[in-house]
């Protein structure tokens, strides 16, 4: 199933596309250091997800459970300390 996976027919529609663009925009203007990394990432995890469904594109609904399992990653993160003072 694995190998198969990342070689199956998979599509964006302009629909989901959008979405995704404008999501990277806010991510970036909300975080500068938001990266295309991030972004890429955020695609793969989308399509890994879309695809374990059985289904060949991404989907609003995947996008967004896509997100949901974003955000849960990051508030598992430990915060960054700030700055030490002198």
């Amino acid at each position: 199933y694995l190998a198969i996976v990342p070689h199956l027919d998979y599509q964006l529609s302009p629909e989901v596309t959008q979405v995704a663009e404008n999501e990277f925009v806010r991510a970036r203007q909300a975080d500068p250091s938001f990266s295309v990394d991030l972004f890429h990432q955020w695609l793969t995890i989308s399509r890994m997800l879309s695809l374990s469904y059985g289904e060949r594109a991404l989907s609003l609904v995947r996008w967004e459970q896509m997100r949901s399992l974003e955000l849960a990653r990051l508030r598992r993160i430990p915060a960054k300390p700030g700055p030490k003072e002198s």
